[in-house]
């Protein structure tokens, strides 16, 4: 990389053992020229000349550092509608027959939120289907990165990123004091979702009531085979009985489970036979 020299195996080693013990995310060898590219900003930021006073500053300043590297190697690729058919499935297998019941509590978690795309995904599919004024509605998007909550909380996104269902294009409006390209969701909508900091391989997750439908897309391909598994675990045990887990494409092998019913491609329910941990 121009102005940097390459990253030594044993520089590599130290960020790679680091980024696995704060998230659990798994950077194999392959990753190597990636974790060059992305610390190459972090170095020229803090005025540093290669990969190894980097990890020098690191050792220094684990606490605030180990921050701003969890943010500068996790992924936040995202937009609205991403793997639009997971939508459709959440009306089909949650909402519709939600919709024939009395309005009681809806609770939806989107466990790798990013940015808020999808978590504001759910709240307008939610809003289409129900009468959210009726229904008491919570919908718990979570991230590791406080940076890209702070971002998903503010809810304003490019006209043309948010264009991609015109039939959704009135849950957006105006974004306040931007040029007309700009459009925030609308405040109806982000009344439904709460963003939290959570880090999946924490020994505790901190809910205590069950969920209607979890979505963890996208964000499992990033952890070993072992986390993986207790990942999913974990969240099947956060599900209400014909609760329904939301897999990405590359990741629905990970829903074969006894537990689990099949019920699309990467949409899986829970037995009803299997109990809830949670109220």
């Amino acid at each position: 990389m121009e102005g940097l020299p390459d990253i030594r195996q044993s520089d590599f080693e130290v960020v790679r053992e680091a980024v696995k013990s704060v998230t659990g995310i798994s950077l194999s060898d392959a990753k190597r020229s990636l974790v060059q590219t992305r610390l190459a900003k972090r170095l020229r930021h803090l005025g540093l000349t290669d990969f190894g006073e980097y990890v020098q500053y690191l050792r220094d300043h684990a606490g605030a550092e180990r921050e701003a590297l969890i943010a500068s190697m996790t992924t936040h690729t995202t937009h609205f509608w991403r793997e639009g058919h997971h939508f459709d499935d959440l009306a089909r297998l949650v909402l519709k027959p939600a919709a024939q019941r009395r309005p009681g509590a809806l609770r939806l978690w989107c466990a790798a939120s990013s940015t808020g795309e999808e978590p504001y995904c759910l709240a307008m599919t939610v809003a289409a289907h129900l009468d959210v004024a009726a229904w008491d509605v919570k919908i718990l998007a979570t991230d590791i990165d406080v940076g890209v909550l702070q971002e998903a909380e503010r809810a304003e996104y490019a006209a043309e990123d948010a264009d991609i269902r015109p039939e959704f294009s009135h849950c957006f409006e105006p974004a306040p004091g931007a040029a007309a390209e700009r459009v925030r969701v609308r405040q109806h909508l982000r009344a439904l979702v709460r963003f939290r900091r959570l880090n999946l391989i924490d020994t505790s997750w901190p809910m205590r009531h069950g969920f209607d439908a979890i979505f963890v897309r996208n964000i499992l391909i990033y952890f070993d085979g072992p986390t993986q598994q207790s990942i999913v675990q974990r969240m099947v045990g956060h599900l209400r009985p014909n609760g329904v887990l939301v897999l990405g494409h590359a990741e629905s092998m990970l829903g074969v489970r006894a537990e689990l019913e099949p019920i699309g491609r990467g949409v899986f329910r829970r037995r009803h036979a299997w109990a809830t941990n949670s109220t």
